[in-house]
């Protein structure tokens, strides 16, 4: 396993962000990457990761991992 996958995103980010939010922020992923995703899915993206800076916590952490996998894919 390359050694940027044996580290947490969060040690860079600071702390962790909490279990529901990050359960959260996985679901948007999902939703923000499927071809049928909207301008409305978005807009409630938006809406929800403005909403609290935990949720900007939990996005920037989920972006952090998705960047690490596909990195790793590529390789």
């Amino acid at each position: 396993m390359p050694p940027a996958l044996m580290e947490s995103p969060a040690a860079s980010a600071g702390p962790a962000p909490d279990f529901d939010s990050l359960q959260q922020a996985a679901e948007w992923y999902a939703v923000l990457r499927d071809h049928g995703c909207t301008a409305a899915d978005r807009q409630r993206w938006t809406r929800w990761v403005q909403a609290r800076e935990a949720h900007r916590q939990a996005w920037s952490y989920v972006e952090q991992v998705s960047c690490l996998l596909y990195t790793s894919d590529a390789a």
